[in-house]
């Protein structure tokens, strides 16, 4: 019991130091700007947020009515976070262009890659439906987040509209970054995220290989629990979803439960050691 007790809180430790190890990548904001981003040639990432206005109304409320009858919200942080709702999030900013802007495209990025349904629309025409519930292949940009390219003009003020909904967690960051800027951190995200789970990966081996020499169980327990919770991570950054059932959308959240259920069954139910 003693050493089961112990490798249990092995396990947390590890799945503690994994988590806080996860790669996040935020902007800075000027929460003086409210509803105004500036763009120039020297722009590389903007944080939208800040520069937002957003309103939660219902999933049936269509572009048209949210500008007749929507009361606007001040965002005051560069994320969104609602948890579990069946409304629709709205936001709104406006970009101004500087009139000598010779980089013309430029990328809107939302962190979260569980988003089950985005609209974007740029001066109140849809230029693009992101999202989970449609399939990876029609992605315009193969990556885990969700990335639209949007073109600017010179000297003009384009309005964006976002609206969002989602069956899980409706929580997201949204940045528009320059084409150099979205793959340098693109390169720097894949060599953090290849670290981290390399890193799980390794322990996940290294309990299997002690249940492969000294055939107790409880280091297999331990093995397929790290497993169960490396296919979760793998499935909430995007990754699965990426390179595995891209033509079946709607696995997501089987590759959520089943993991989950597996890392719960191994974590209470493993067999005691005495």
């Amino acid at each position: 019991m003693a050493i089961n007790n112990f490798i249990r809180i092995q396990i947390l430790a590890i799945i503690i130091i994994l988590g806080n190890l996860t790669p996040v990548f935020s902007a800075d904001f000027d929460p003086e700007n409210i509803n105004t981003a500036y763009l120039s040639d020297d722009t590389n990432i903007i944080d939208l947020l800040p520069h937002s206005l957003s309103s939660i109304e219902n999933t049936i409320s269509s572009i048209d009515d949210i500008y007749k009858n929507t009361t606007w919200n001040t965002i005051k942080s560069d994320t969104i976070n609602l948890g579990m709702t069946s409304s629709a999030l709205w936001i709104t900013t406006s970009i101004t262009s500087n009139k000598s802007l010779n980089q013309k495209q430029f990328y809107l990025r939302f962190s979260n890659p569980e988003l089950s349904d985005i609209k974007v629309y740029q001066d109140k025409n849809l230029i693009s439906e992101p999202g989970q519930r449609h399939n990876f292949n029609n992605r315009v940009i193969s990556l885990p987040e969700f990335v639209v390219p949007i073109t600017f003009t010179k000297n003009s003020i384009t309005t964006l509209t976002i609206r969002i909904t989602s069956s899980g967690s409706l929580r997201t960051g949204i940045t528009l970054h320059s084409g150099h800027n979205l793959f340098s951190i693109q390169n720097k995200q894949s060599l953090m995220v290849g670290g981290y789970y390399g890193l799980a990966s390794l322990l996940c081996l290294l309990f299997f290989g002690f249940y492969i020499f000294s055939k107790e169980n409880i280091y297999l327990w331990v093995s397929l629990s790290l497993g169960s919770l490396i296919m979760l991570q793998l499935n909430i950054d995007g990754f699965l979803y990426q390179y595995g059932y891209q033509e079946q959308p709607n696995w997501f959240f089987s590759f959520l439960l089943i993991p989950t259920i597996i890392a719960y069954i191994t974590t209470h139910c493993c067999p005691t050691v005495s």
